[in-house]
């Protein structure tokens, strides 16, 4: 399946444009876009519902459109967690079982990652290195120490290190 390709201008135009294609043979419940992904909960006449998404790419000058359901597990984790309580399905097939389990599971999480609060001498592990919390960094980032030496670690590398942290830690 290949991407289809649009005369937007904007990443919200093309978000418009997918938005008013499904509501011409569906209902549209909730929509939202994250990055340049355009995530929609979307009602059919028989009430059941699903979650759609469309991907968006700009290439050269144009923006291109892949479109996805969640039967066929899109491989995308950024979907909204409320879409999925909003899209309550009599039945699932087995890709959109896997895609939801990992969605809730990812969800769980990201839940932990922000209650987390570091405690000075906490250890976190960045590539194979174990390197001790200092404090928030006053710019961005975390101070980190490893054998006396300050360092500063990325929010990306101390998120990276939550969210490995808290998947084993919930789900081994």
């Amino acid at each position: 399946m290949g991407y289809s390709s649009t005369l937007a201008t904007s990443t919200k135009e093309v978000f418009e444009q997918v938005k008013a294609s499904w509501n011409k043979t569906h209902k549209v419940i909730n929509s939202r876009k994250v990055g340049n992904n355009c995530w929609f909960v979307i009602e059919c006449n028989d009430g059941e519902r699903f979650i759609a998404l469309t991907m968006i790419e700009k290439i050269n000058e144009y923006y291109m459109t892949k479109d996805f359901k969640e039967d066929s597990f899109p491989y995308q984790w950024n979907c909204p967690f409320n879409f999925i309580k909003e899209a309550k399905r009599s039945t699932l097939s087995e890709g959109a079982k896997q895609w939801r389990e990992i969605m809730e599971k990812n969800a769980q999480v990201d839940n932990e990652v922000k209650k987390h609060v570091f405690q000075v001498g906490d250890k976190i592990t960045i590539g194979k290195v174990d390197y001790e919390f200092i404090r928030k960094s006053p710019l961005s980032g975390y101070m980190v120490s490893y054998k006396g030496d300050t360092y500063r670690a990325t929010s990306k590398q101390v998120n990276d290190f939550l969210r490995n942290y808290y998947s084993e830690k919930l789900f081994g």
